[in-house]
């Protein structure tokens, strides 16, 4: 049987009788410990299961790992799929619902002027002196302009 065992520097195909060999100064010491006492080809079978136990365990971690990235879109997916949603039909109702409620001043043809009572811009006392508007009158401290130069 041919293992292929990777090491840090290269990886190389390996047979069981070649790992036996490789490990046969180390094995009496390991021969009691190894598993049913098969003695050096225990030892052999013993890396040789490890390494299989490694790979099956990086490929079970890389798995959950991928399974865990799966749920979480998963997740993701039914919450955008259980947001509410305005159709195209609807949002076009909405539209033509609020323009018929509210006026619209800025299209004077349809809803006419605002009146001076609810524009919040147009200043009320042109030209009296007093409030916000231009005053004619110098004494005053107001001018035909804008702005006073001194």
């Amino acid at each position: 049987m041919i293992k292929k065992i990777q090491s840090s520097d290269k990886s190389t195909l390996v047979t069981k009788e070649q790992i036996s060999t490789t490990i046969s100064g180390s094995s009496s010491s390991r021969s009691s410990n190894s598993s049913a006492g098969n003695g050096v080809n225990g030892v052999a079978n013993d890396l040789v299961s490890r390494q299989e136990y490694y790979k099956l365990m990086q490929s079970i971690w890389l798995k959950s790992i991928r399974l865990e990235r799966l749920t979480k879109l998963n997740k993701d997916l039914k919450t955008e799929l259980n947001r509410e949603r305005i159709t195209n039909s609807n949002s076009s109702l909405m539209i033509i619902n609020y323009c018929d409620n509210n006026n619209d001043y800025l299209i004077n043809e349809i809803w006419g002027e605002l009146p001076n009572d609810k524009n919040k811009f147009k200043s009320k006392n042109i030209n009296s002196g007093n409030g916000r508007g231009r005053s004619n009158n110098i004494n005053d401290g107001g001018s035909d302009g804008c702005c006073i130069i001194m």
